[in-house]
């Protein structure tokens, strides 16, 4: 009986086909809330996040689940292993314990934390962002021969959060262009008129959290994406 049944499941699963698995373990996600860390203010969203997002997650809002198509996950799971590649075979090998990765980054007073993907000698860091060949050209391009680009404004800004809270000297901005392997570097020193956009944007969430103010409604925004959809659409109704 044990052997009939294998070779019924064996039958199925050779059916099935490998994309049908695929798909089952990646939709299986849906089902479960992202676990983003929360009352806090992440780093990549400051610059140009959702302001009612930031604020949702710096009050530890409740959060819905969100329905990604299988190819989107699998887009954000090329990038993830990606990061793991340069993370641990690139620069882990070659820097061995003078190399820290995913290195926590925090302000407290700015209610700021996130982390930054690798730090060399406590002294200069590297942000890696994977991308497409449409977003890649919008990379301004400074020496083509050294592979060195101008990084855009959003990824400068980042930066600019994690030079201030590890204290480094410098941060490199690593860009990797999915379809074809290409490759750009953008080299990013402090920028103090930056640093203060950054306490502008936090004080303003870190004040609606104390006096309990939603901030405004963005059209503009992704909604259909956020764990926020739910709770942010039911306050809509009654503002």
């Amino acid at each position: 009986m044990g052997y009939v049944a294998e070779m019924f499941r064996s039958v199925f699963v050779e059916e099935e086909g490998p994309i049908m698995t695929i798909d089952r373990h990646l939709l299986a996600r849906n089902e479960v809330v992202k676990d983003r860390a929360t009352k806090c203010i992440h780093p990549s969203s400051i610059c140009d996040g959702c302001v009612r997002k930031n604020y949702f997650c710096l009050i530890d809002a409740p959060k819905n689940l969100v329905a990604l198509p299988p190819s989107k996950h699998m887009i954000f799971d090329t990038g993830h292993y990606l990061h793991k590649q340069i993370q641990k075979e690139y620069f882990k090998k070659h820097y061995g314990r003078r190399c820290v990765e995913e290195a926590l980054v925090v302000h407290e007073g700015l209610q700021i934390r996130g982390h930054c993907d690798l730090v060399i000698d406590h002294l200069w860091g590297v942000e890696i962002k994977s991308c497409n060949a449409a977003w890649f050209k919008r990379i301004p391009v400074i020496d083509r021969s050294r592979m060195r680009c101008q990084p855009l404004y959003k990824d400068y800004f980042q930066a600019n959060i994690y030079l201030k809270c590890l204290d480094l000297r410098h941060m490199w901005v690593l860009y990797y262009q999915k379809n074809e392997s290409l490759r750009l570097e953008g080299k990013v020193t402090f920028n103090k008129s930056m640093w203060g956009v950054v306490e502008e944007k936090c004080s303003y969430l870190i004040k609606c959290a104390e006096n309990e103010e939603i901030p405004p409604f963005e059209e503009q925004q992704n909604h259909s994406e956020c764990e926020y959809h739910d709770h942010c659409f039911s306050l809509r109704n009654v503002e």
